[in-house]
């Protein structure tokens, strides 16, 4: 593949990645076990049963808030620690919204992908 195909390809996972309005510091802020801030509780069940870290798996979210509300068995245990910052999207770090903080398989796929494609360069 060409260098400039590899740049274009790597621009296009960071847009989606990214949701095109996240800087990388908060790109990193969605991995778990990495940085200083980070999801504490992502709705994986292993990890709440043992209390054990999960390290560097991407969670979803933001979700817009009407899906929040509409779907069957989504909730939150624990008193929002974020509400004064929820709107028209919200994230939950609680272990009861699959919504917004699920472990993502494709999401995090594509951000090694994109490490991979960018080597030392940012995207």
């Amino acid at each position: 593949m060409q260098t400039n195909k590899l740049s274009s390809l790597a621009q296009q996972i960071r847009e989606w990645q990214t949701q095109r309005g996240l800087s990388d510091s908060e790109l990193c802020r969605k991995f778990t076990g990495l940085g200083s801030t980070w999801p504490r509780h992502p709705h994986l069940m292993t990890a709440e049963l043992t209390g054990r870290t999960v390290v560097g798996g991407l969670v979803d979210g933001p979700v817009y808030a009407d899906i929040f509300k509409s779907l069957k068995g989504v909730a939150i245990t624990e008193p929002d620690p974020l509400a004064r910052f929820q709107g028209p999207a919200v994230y939950h770090d609680d272990v009861q919204d699959y919504a917004s903080n699920e472990p993502t398989m494709d999401g995090t796929a594509s951000a090694i992908l994109l490490w991979v494609l960018c080597g030392n360069q940012a995207p």
